[in-house]
C-alpha cells in the first residue's frame, strides 16, 4: 500500500498508552509495535503528555497529542511513557482525555527493576547516591498522591526508583478509572523469554492481525555495567523484600499475573538468600562479579 504524504496524513488520536513500567522492556516493546502495519509509528516513544506539570489540567489542549497516520491501515498510535501508572494524577487525566484508552503494563521484580533504575541514573550523575543509601532510607511504602514540596519534575523522576515497584497500589489506582478489560499486563521475564508470545498477546488485546512476518527483538540497554560504587547488601534486598512483600500480594490478585519465581517473592519465601541477590545484581552493574 503506498504511503501518504506527511503533508495529507490523517491525524490519529493517540488511543493506546504502554502506561508501565520504566526498566521493563517497555523501549523494546514499543519499538516491536511500531514495525506493525496497523500502528502509526509517530515521532516519539515517550510523549510525557499526562506527567507533564506545565499543562494546564483545568482547560487541558490535547491538540497536540496525535501521530500522522502514513497509511489507510494505520489506526492505533501508542504513547510509551512507562510512568503513567505512578506519577500523581496521570491516570485521571487520561481518563478525563479518553475513557476507552487501552493500557498495557509491563511489569518486572521490583527489586531488580528499582537497582536498574538506580544505575541507569548513577551512571549519569556523579552526585547520586549509593543503591544501599536508597534502599535504607525513608520507607516509601505508599504511592505519592502529589509531589512533595521543593521537588520539580526532574527531582520527582530520578528519587521516585523504590516506590515505583508497588505495582499493587498502582494497578489498584488504575482500575479505579479504567475498566480491567482495558488492561494488558505482562510479564518483562516472559517478554525477554519468549517475545512472540508476548507479542501475540498483545497484537491480540490490540485488535491487530498476527505479524506475517515476526520482528526481531531489540534489547535496548540505557544502564551501564561498569559503574564504581558500593555493592548492594543482603541488608539492602531484605529491606526491599519486606517493603513489597503486601504489595506483591495485592499485585497477583488484581493482575493475575504470576510473580511466584521473581527473585523478590522468592527471598520472601526463603527460597533464595538475599545475599546471593545482591551479588547478582552487583555482578550486572560491574560493581563484583
Amino acid at each position: 500500500m503506498n504511503s501518504i504524504p506527511v503533508e495529507e496524513s490523517p491525524r490519529v488520536p493517540i488511543n493506546v498508552a504502554i502506561a508501565g513500567v520504566q526498566k521493563a522492556g517497555t523501549s523494546s516493546l514499543f519499538d516491536l509495535l511500531r514495525k506493525h502495519p496497523e500502528v502509526c509509528p509517530g515521532p516519539r516513544k515517550e510523549w510525557h503528555f499526562f506527567d507533564d506539570e506545565k499543562r494546564s489540567w483545568e482547560k487541558p489542549d490535547y491538540t497536540d497529542y496525535w501521530a500522522p497516520g502514513r497509511t489507510e491501515r494505520q489506526r492505533i498510535a501508542i504513547d510509551g511513557t512507562p510512568s503513567y501508572t505512578f506519577w500523581p494524577h496521570a491516570m485521571e487525566r487520561m481518563h478525563a482525555y479518553r475513557p476507552d484508552m487501552l493500557l498495557i503494563v509491563s511489569l518486572r521484580d521490583p527489586i531488580e527493576r528499582a537497582f536498574s533504575h538506580w544505575a541507569m541514573y548513577f551512571g549519569k550523575l556523579s552526585s547520586f547516591p549509593s543503591f544501599s543509601q536508597l534502599a535504607q532510607g525513608p520507607r516509601r511504602d505508599a504511592l505519592l498522591d502529589r509531589i512533595p514540596d521543593g521537588w520539580n519534575h526532574l527531582r520527582m523522576r530520578r528519587w521516585s526508583m523504590i516506590p515505583r515497584g508497588l505495582y499493587g497500589s498502582q494497578v489498584r489506582r488504575g482500575l479505579d478509572l479504567f475498566a480491567r478489560e482495558q488492561w494488558l499486563f505482562l510479564d518483562f521475564h516472559r517478554f525477554v523469554g519468549d517475545h512472540r508470545e508476548t507479542l501475540d498477546r498483545t497484537t491480540a488485546f490490540l485488535g491487530l492481525e498476527p505479524y506475517s512476518n515476526e520482528p526481531r527483538l531489540r534489547v535496548i540497554q540505557s544502564t551501564r555495567a561498569d559503574l564504581v560504587a558500593p555493592p548492594p547488601t543482603a541488608a539492602d534486598v531484605n529491606r526491599l523484600a519486606e517493603l513489597y512483600a503486601d504489595d506483591l500480594d495485592l499485585l497477583t490478585r488484581l493482575s493475575g499475573l504470576d510473580v511466584s519465581v521473581w527473585p523478590t517473592r522468592l527471598v520472601l519465601e526463603g527460597k533464595l538468600d538475599a545475599s546471593d541477590l545482591a551479588d547478582r545484581l552487583a555482578c550486572r552493574a560491574g560493581l563484583q562479579c
